[in-house]
């Protein structure tokens, strides 16, 4: 049983060496006569190599890359995948990979945890009534509480009306409500702010 990554084939290992002597990425395409979009994905599997070995030889996680970070703090304010695309320009596939990397370098198995682990103790909200809720379904939970329509709630939020409809029925789950008004209703009891 081998421990922590496999060795990079050898173009890869040129890669690695060019990196490590600062060659850009245009320079890296012109030395091993590939494009440059070829060598961009050649350095992005290298560095996905070097943050591999780097978390086998210490056992901690390797520091997020720029746009990790950026995708890591729309995570916390509980943005969905689509969200942080649109707020990021980037697709959704990438915001999925990278969300998935943040979770598996931080240990967390679910969206939820994470978000909750990034939050100071002292805010924290225990994990039953609106405690069971996310940032997104609070936000939701607020503007139906304000009487506002689910296509109204969508426009508000820039999101769309069946993300709404699906947050509402997770909402009215989670706190066993039964119906749109027993929701509202909830909300108001409830204070959401």
């Amino acid at each position: 049983m081998t421990q922590g990554p496999r060795p990079l084939p050898p173009r890869y290992q040129a890669v690695a060496e060019l990196l490590a002597k600062g060659y850009s990425s245009a320079d890296i395409a012109a030395r091993l006569g590939v494009r440059e979009s070829t060598a961009g994905y050649y350095i992005s599997r290298v560095r996905s190599h070097q943050r591999q070995v780097e978390m086998a030889r210490t056992g901690v996680p390797p520091q997020f890359s720029r746009r990790e970070t950026q995708v890591a703090a729309l995570l916390e304010r509980g943005m969905a995948d689509t969200e942080i695309a649109t707020e990021l320009g980037i697709g959704v596939r990438t915001v999925e990979s990278h969300v998935s990397r943040i979770l598996r370098a931080s240990g967390i198995a679910t969206r939820k945890d994470f978000v909750r682990d990034r939050m100071p103790s002292s805010d924290r909200v225990p994990n039953t009534g609106l405690g069971a809720l996310s940032l997104r379904e609070l936000e939701v939970l607020h503007l139906i509480a304000r009487g506002l329509s689910h296509s109204q709630v969508a426009q508000r939020l820039n999101i769309d009306q069946r993300t709404v409809e699906s947050h509402a029925i997770a909402i009215r789950k989670k706190l066993r409500v039964p119906g749109h008004k027993s929701l509202a209703r909830f909300g108001m009891d409830a204070r959401v702010d």
